[in-house]
């Protein structure tokens, strides 16, 4: 009884709210993609997908998120971050370029003992 019912109000919707009734599908689509899939895929899944539709604007906004939720609780890096994201959407190359440098600066220390270690075991 409740097949046939459902089946008439999505008919019945479709026919006089179709925008509607699309949004509602892909709504439960999405839901559904939710359940299913676990949430490191799904955080993978809509990053990649901006990335590819957005290829400028989807990572970027990841990085303004990811900035804003550091300073949330401290509002004196809003400054360094808004001038670090300023950069980066100015100049993406080579402050990303700066970035890396820093990072690779800040792992030198743990790939020299890890060299170290490495020696030893030999």
């Amino acid at each position: 009884l409740y097949v046939p019912a459902a089946a008439a109000a999505a008919v019945v919707g479709f026919y006089f709210f179709p925008q509607a009734m699309l949004l509602l599908l892909a709504f439960a689509a999405w839901a559904l993609f939710l359940l299913a899939v676990p949430k490191i895929c799904v955080f993978l899944t809509e990053f990649c997908t901006l990335a590819y539709f957005f290829p400028k604007g989807g990572p970027f906004g990841h990085v303004v998120l990811l900035c804003l939720l550091i300073a949330y609780d401290s509002p004196v890096l809003l400054l360094p971050f808004s001038a670090f994201l300023t950069l980066l959407w100015l100049y993406p190359r080579v402050t990303l370029a700066v970035v890396a440098l820093a990072v690779c600066l800040l792992l030198l220390p743990l790939l020299r003992s890890a060299k170290a270690r490495l020696l030893l075991l030999l």
